[in-house]
């Protein structure tokens, strides 16, 4: 009886039945029929271990070798015995992460080794531009907050940052009460310029404050000046010389004095470096012809005047004309009378509708006007051969000038603008000055600051028990994260639930946002969406993998153009942010949360097959859709989902299979630019299929990942390499005929081995077309046993 109930548990194992009334139960009963009897425990273990319970199957492989040793020894008893060893070997090997394994053999240290790879592997496909691009005016709706912690990525001019602090101070002043103890903003950009930028406002605003308490006569310009900063291309000298005092005023302050500008600001060292040579560019700007106000003020005015797609609002119809006419926007009277008397004068002819004064005002502009600096990364401009490409004017964005229930319009944009900041520096004055606020301002990359930050590797935030602000003590969890477009450029979703998720703290109404501007039409609705960047389309699926939910979106009612209406199913393209919120991280239960194992595999499969393989994109479209992630973004997700509970001896199976060179798969590679849930969910036949090309490549980076890894990997012997035995590379290449396609990161580095190839093929051939963007697949090469030393060498750059 025994033995017939055990067969029948045999044929639930075989069909993937492992719980609840499957072969487990029918093993146990087995087990009790028959005590003296090691094979139905044998079975228990083998059960065991396919759940990924190591422990119990070790248990269970421990009993069975008790029971073997009290029987007469035969081939076959000891051919079972050997599976045991092998499986009770796989076990412990499986429980212990690879980090307690090598430090135990050599005493490595897991967060050296993580700063080493944050440091040295690139998270995304190389380009062939060394500068990030910079845009002086944001072009992101402001979303104000109310949280203690807050994080704004991509923070460009700050809007968002400014929106937030006047949101939350009428809120207290409505209230009458605090909203919060403490609040903390940590702003995060990849070019310094926007980081120099902002800093430059706090300053004039922190100024603009003292002057409003000293009652000083600066304060009757100082909200033209910062809006004509914040929002003009081509200010008038006075504005110019407020900015240069400023400028050296914050070079003093982070060059030659140990405290920041403000009390309430933090610079890491690294961020002060980058902003002072930004500060010292603007500073000495470059004698260039394609610099002065009259090319800047002309090519504005040829690509944004006389743009009648729109009517200005109400109040902008003059600003409108002179934009039309000048490409600036004139100050006020009062202004131009206190500042440039023949600007006045000007003006005032101008305003009869003489030709004739219309033409001496744009000559007094060219010569008395000057480029405003702080919308230009020289650096970038320089290198790019374009010093007009960053610039864009006040009304090319009119509609989403920050303003206060559009208070002030009638008064004109520079008024609207300077009321805004205002305000602003009034709020930040508010919070500051009760020793709430602080604000740290960090340049660098959104995800590598991200996961530095998860990690406790992130640079500045060491203790500094004798500084006024101890970074230490920062948050390492945010209310909120605010990434405006950024994810458009660097994997969509997958980044915002890879790096952006784990930061959120553990409260409900934790959330992140980001919005698509990219490229919207490309995309039928949430689901297409979450198909390209997570090949995983289900939003429970989503939720249980990545403890983030959706919220249903916004968008503006047509029944109500001041309000918004709520739509479940709308087209994509018409929705604002995107806002995900946290869920409860939680271990996932097999039959319930987790994905069958073919399932699972499926899933990784696709996924290494669409970072590897991807569908051919356009470099001419207007909405491009971008695949940057390299082979590192797959051995993430997997640690990742050791994390969260799948089975050790699953995941290193599908590492081991992708490294040796081959798969068995129903996974397919992308048919389209946009892989959908329909490409997805197709029943495709299993094939076997090649990983050759990219299996150096994967077993590299597995193998210099794995002191990382939470689980012990069971591969093939010699598939990892040890650390000695690989070689990293740089090439850098010169003198690129097409300067316009940079950064796109869809090129092949080819060797050519000419004692085995022959001679290589001359410029100008198909293996060296310029520009060659067909896809950098993340070259790496293993050597010919018989080399000098048998190294594995990866190609970063």
């Amino acid at each position: 009886m025994a033995e017939t109930i055990r067969k029948n548990g045999n044929q639930l194992y075989r069909l993937g039945k492992l719980t609840e009334e499957a072969a487990g139960v029918e093993y146990e009963k087995a087990a009790a029929l028959a005590p003296n009897d090691p094979t139905p425990l044998s079975n228990l273990s083998s059960v065991k271990f396919e759940l990924g319970e190591y422990f119990n199957s070790a248990k269970y492989i421990n009993k069975a070798f008790q029971l073997h040793d009290t029987q007469d020894k035969t081939e076959a008893s000891e051919r079972k015995e050997m599976m045991l060893v092998e499986r009770l070997a796989k076990c412990l090997y499986s429980r212990a992460s690879t980090n307690d394994i090598l430090a135990a053999a050599s005493g490595q240290d897991a967060s050296a080794h993580r700063m080493l790879m944050l440091d040295r592997l690139p998270r995304l496909m190389t380009n062939l531009d060394n500068l990030t691009e910079y845009y002086a005016i944001g072009h992101d709706s402001c979303s104000p907050q109310d949280s203690v912690a807050l994080m704004f990525c991509g923070s460009g001019d700050a809007r968002n940052v400014f929106t937030t602090l006047v949101m939350m101070g009428i809120e207290e002043v409505m209230q009458k009460k605090q909203l919060c103890k403490n609040l903390h903003i940590t702003l995060v950009d990849t070019n310094a310029a926007a980081i120099a930028r902002t800093l430059i406002f706090f300053e004039m605003m922190a100024v603009h404050m003292v002057n409003t308490s000293l009652g000083t006569p600066a304060l009757t310009d100082s909200g033209a000046i910062l809006a004509y900063l914040y929002a003009s291309q081509v200010v008038p000298a006075a504005v110019q010389a407020k900015l240069q005092l400023h400028i050296r005023g914050l070079i003093h302050a982070l060059t030659k004095v140990d405290k920041p500008p403000q009390d309430w600001l933090y610079l890491p060292p690294a961020t002060r470096t980058a902003v002072v040579h930004v500060l010292r560019r603007w500073q000495d700007p470059p004698r260039d012809s394609s610099y002065s106000s009259r090319a800047i003020r002309r090519t504005t005015s040829i690509m944004y005047g006389h743009d009648r797609r729109r009517e200005p609002e109400p109040g902008f119809e003059l600003d409108r004309k002179s934009f039309d006419d000048f490409g600036v926007v004139l100050p006020s009277k009062g202004f131009a009378e206190r500042n440039d008397r023949p600007l006045y004068v000007l003006m005032e002819e101008y305003r009869t509708g003489s030709s004739a004064a219309k033409q001496k005002l744009a000559a007094h502009i060219d010569e008395n006007w000057v480029t405003n600096v702080t919308m230009i990364d020289f650096d970038y401009s320089e290198a790019r051969n374009n010093a007009n490409d960053p610039l864009y004017p006040m009304f090319d964005d009119e509609a989403k000038v920050p303003s206060i229930e559009k208070v002030s319009r009638a008064k004109g944009a520079l008024e609207s603008v300077g009321d805004f900041l205002e305000t602003t520096a009034m709020m930040i004055a508010r919070i500051a000055g009760a020793n709430r606020l602080i604000v740290e301002a960090r340049v660098g990359e959104m995800t590598d600051v991200m996961e530095r930050l998860r990690w406790d590797c992130l640079d500045g935030r060491s203790p500094s028990p004798d500084a006024e602000i101890n970074p230490a003590k920062f948050p390492r969890k945010y209310d909120r994260i605010h990434m405006s477009n950024i994810p458009d450029y660097i994997g969509g979703l997958f980044p915002v639930a890879m790096y952006a998720r784990p930061l959120l703290r553990e409260k409900d109404e934790a959330n992140l946002r980001f919005t698509v501007l990219l490229n919207p039409p490309e995309f039928r609705n949430h689901k297409d969406f979450q198909s390209e960047y997570l090949v995983l389309h289900d939003d429970n699926a989503i939720k249980n993998h990545f403890a983030m939910a959706r919220i249903p979106g916004y968008t503006k009612g047509v029944d109500n153009p001041e309000g918004y209406s709520h739509l479940d199913s709308m087209d994509f393209v018409t929705e604002g942010y995107i806002v995900w919120q946290r869920c409860a991280f939680k271990k996932l239960a097999r039959g319930k949360d987790l994905l069958a194992r073919p399932a699972l595999e499926k899933w990784l499969h696709a996924f290494f097959l669409k970072i590897c393989v991807p569908f051919p994109r356009s470099t001419v479209t207007m909405s491009p859709v971008y695949t940057p992630l390299n082979l590192t973004a797959f051995v993430r997700l997997v640690a990742h989902l050791s994390g969260i509970g799948y089975p050790a001896h699953w995941l290193s199976g599908i590492l081991s299979d992708l490294c040796s060179g081959t798969i068995k798969t129903t996974a397919r590679a992308p048919r389209a630019v946009i892989t959908t849930p329909e490409h997805i969910d197709a029943a495709n036949p299993q094939v076997e299929m090649s990983t050759a090309p990219w299996a150096a490549e994967l077993s590299t980076l597995v193998s210099i990942w794995s002191p990382l890894l939470k689980f012990g990997l069971t591969v093939p012997r010699g598939l990892l390499v040890a650390p000695n035995e690989i070689a990293e590379y740089s090439v850098s290449f010169l003198h690129l005929r097409d300067n316009s396609q940079l950064r796109l990161p869809h090129f092949v580095l080819v060797f050519w081995k000419a004692p085995k190839g022959g001679a290589a093929p001359p410029p100008g051939s198909h293996l060296s077309m310029p520009p060659i963007f067909i896809r950098r697949q993340g070259l790496s090469q293993r050597p010919s046993k018989d080399s000098d030393r048998n190294k594995q060498c990866q190609i970063h750059r």
